[in-house]
């Protein structure tokens, strides 16, 4: 009998032929930012995740024809982030050097781009994006213990009242955050201000205690947070790339 060697565990790799990928399929060229950076993407990936290019490219316009989309408007480095999630199902989005101190305290450019792709999913009318947008942001409030009032700020800006997204920046706030922090949100949305009252008053005769953003986000469901509803299945339990 053989020594037993220690190692990773052994990892699936036979699966049914329909279940891969169709490289066949037609790419549609993308030019991207005022430089009209060039990206190539499977058509039917871009249909079946945004509703933007499901209009452009089905209806009986010039980019249908052509099958040339330009987006003038769009962030390049936002635009590559949504790419390579289309493809693999993660967020590439961190870099070694984004935190950095200000005299207002601890802040990170993570942050700025996390921003950028919710903007952009709204823009693309991506649903799943947005859903794992939300998911970067808890694991990002539990690894870093840090919250960051660009939350309420890009989730009032492009979701409806009622949101599950909305939640995220009323409970993370009230669970967590310094009481000293309250009215000192130069920039909040007033609406999102009303929604944390809301939260609070039925509350305070028994009092709210702050905890741990992890200790939190632990205790609620991964789904929490998201927008799909019960009628539509979530993005976690999709394939990362499937054309």
């Amino acid at each position: 009998m053989g020594d037993v060697v220690n190692g990773p565990p052994r990892k699936r790799v036979r699966y049914a032929i329909n279940e891969g990928p169709d490289f066949s399929m037609a790419v549609v060229l993308v030019l991207v930012g005022k430089e009209e950076q060039k990206s190539y993407i499977h058509e039917n990936l871009l249909t079946s995740n945004s509703d933007f290019f499901k209009k452009a490219l089905t209806k009986d316009w010039k980019e249908a024809q052509e099958r040339i989309v330009t987006m003038p408007e769009i962030e390049v480095d936002i635009f590559k982030i949504w790419m390579q999630w289309l493809y693999t199902g993660k967020m590439f989005l961190t870099k070694e050097d984004d935190i950095y101190t200000t005299p207002e305290g601890i802040l990170s450019w993570e942050w700025a781009r996390w921003e950028g792709c919710y903007n952009l999913a709204d823009f693309l009318q991506d649903h799943d994006f947005k859903d794992a947008c939300i998911d970067v942001a808890v694991e990002a409030m539990s690894s870093t213990g840090r919250w960051t009032l660009l939350l309420p700020r890009a989730l009032y800006a492009h979701s409806p009242r009622g949101s599950a997204h909305r939640q995220l920046a009323i409970d993370a706030f009230v669970l967590f955050c310094k009481r000293s922090w309250w009215g000192d949100s130069p920039g909040a949305p007033i609406e999102w201000y009303k929604d944390v009252l809301k939260r609070v008053g039925p509350q305070l005769d028994k009092a709210i205690k702050r905890q741990s953003l992890k200790v939190y986000f632990d205790s609620v469901t991964a789904c929490q947070y998201h927008n799909h509803g019960p009628d539509k299945v979530c993005y976690r339990t999709k394939p990362a790339f499937q054309l």
